[in-house]
Formats: structure tokens, sequence, C-alpha cells
């Protein structure tokens, strides 16, 4: 099976540089030739046929599917599943989120068709590392990734701060306000590049022209400790309840903030010309990649 660029130990040890500095780094020609073409197809495989561990989206002219990788078909989707399950993102996702219980475990293909804004300026409400992989050129007209550098270190503040006083996953104030001072890099990328971005960073797409089309797959691991319905006796379930000393008394919050699912408001972007220094250089890759 055709397999991806490699990913040497010193490009490696600059895309965690970037990761811990930046939030993101753009990983250019990652796939290509015979790979890119089998991640197409399975992707639409995905999209319009589905099959075994393949939830399909139904929202209209922005098809999506999820594929759950431990009950999916090696022998239906083997570029997308060895793409993902590859030793060099393996070990990035290692070393990027300590003590990380499963890799990559969940992976989504989005095909988005219909103009305007595809999504709201946002951090996730769940920690994750993310992977994410343009299939078709990718730029400012047709909703490239735009990412706040650096906004990773306070939104991981903001949602510890909001879990201590009991609050729930669900609930953290994640959507950006409309007077928060946010400069975007925009991630535009040819068809194979790769993005890698923690998604404690503000981020969203630029909005899509009509006539355009976005494909993407995007595989994502997920920081410990983020249970959605935690069990006792665990802090994460001792936190939700009473018996909380942190919920007696305030943090600072940025309380007009809203949770995505609940707002609409949104940050005034500011957009930078280009991203060439969150890249891994090309004098950081091993001769011969």
């Amino acid at each position: 099976m055709p397999e991806h660029r490699h990913i040497g130990e010193p490009e490696r040890a600059a895309i965690l540089q970037s990761l811990a500095a930046k939030g993101f780094c753009v990983v250019e020609d990652f796939a290509g030739g015979a790979l890119l073409a089998d991640l197409n197809t399975e992707f639409a495989q995905c999209i319009e046929r589905g099959g075994p561990g393949i939830r399909q989206g139904s929202r209209p002219r922005r098809p999506a599917a999820t594929i759950r990788v431990d009950r999916a078909s090696p022998a239906l989707l083997p570029a997308i599943l060895g793409t993902f399950a590859s030793r060099d993102l393996g070990q990035i996702a290692r070393e990027y989120v300590a003590a990380a219980t499963t890799i990559n475990d969940r992976i989504k293909a989005t095909w988005d068709r219909r103009p305007g804004k595809i999504t709201d300026v946002h951090f996730d409400s769940r920690r994750a590392l993310k992977f994410f992989l343009y299939l078709c050129d990718t730029t400012e007209s047709n909703g490239a990734l735009r990412y706040a550098a650096g906004s990773h270190r306070a939104n991981t503040a903001i949602r510890a701060r909001h879990l201590r006083r009991g609050g729930r996953l669900m609930d953290v104030p994640n959507v950006a306000l409309p007077n928060e001072d946010l400069t975007f890099d925009t991630l535009e990328g040819g068809r194979g590049t790769l993005l890698v971005f923690d998604t404690d960073g503000f981020h969203a797409p630029t909005l899509l022209t009509s006539g355009e089309e976005r494909k993407v797959l995007r595989a994502r691991t997920l920081f410990p400790g983020q249970s959605r319905s935690p069990k006792p006796p665990t802090w994460q379930w001792l936190r939700t309840t009473r018996l909380n000393p942190y919920s007696w008394w305030g943090e600072e919050l940025p309380e007009a903030r809203r949770p995505r699912t609940q707002g609409t408001a949104r940050a005034r972007p500011r957009a930078r010309e280009s991203h060439p220094a969150q890249r891994a250089s090309e004098t950081d890759r091993p001769p011969g990649n």
C-alpha cells in the first residue's frame, strides 16, 4: 500500500516545538501520488456508502462521516486507517498528549460545499491533538483553517477553572467574543498538506466561496481526564457535586462567553499574510524527505 512521506526526528522535534509555542504546525507534501488518490476514493466511500464502523452525517451540502477506528474494516479503508495509525503520527501524538489512552481513535471526513461560514471561532470543549489532512487544494477562498497562534495556553486555563468550579465539559465557554483581540494565521495548503494543531487554540475555517469545495480528513487524540459522564469516586465526579470546595467561591472566568452550542458571538479576526514561521521548514527535514 502507498505510504505518506516519512517524518524524521528533526522534523518531529520542529513540529512539537511549534505546537508548544504556537499551537499548530503545517506539514507540506505529507500525502501524494497513489496514496492521495486512494484517500480520496475511500473518502467518497465513507461519505456516499458508509460501511462497518462508519456513521454518516446528513447536513445539507455538508455531507460527513465519522469513522470509529476500532470498528472499521481495514480491508475497506486501508489508506485512511493506515495513514492515521502510522508510526510517525503516533509518535507525535504520544509525545504531545501525555498519558493518552487512545491515539486517533476517531476519524472524520467532511465535504463542505455550502457557501458561507462553516463554523464560529471557537476552541473545542474537549482538548485534543488533531491531524487535519487537506484532500484538495485549500486556500482562503475555500475554507482554509485559521488559527490564533498561542491562544491555546489561555484557553486551557479557562477550561481548568470552569471544571474546578463544577462546570460540565459541554458548557465550557469556548466561543470567542467580538471584542477579544485575536490575530489569525490562515493555514493554506495544497492537496496532501497535513495540519497538526492543539484544539485549545481558537480556530475556524475561512468562508467558503460559491462554487468552491473543501474536502478534509481529520483524526483526534483526546487528552486524558475528560469524560462527559464521570463516575464516582473520581475527582472528575466529585468536582460536579456540592462537596467540591471550589464551587463555593468564584474564580475569574469570561462569563460573557457562551458554549459553542449556545452562542453566536464571534471574534473579529485580524489575518496575517502567511504562516512560514510556524511550518516545519525544509531544513528541518532529514536528507531524502
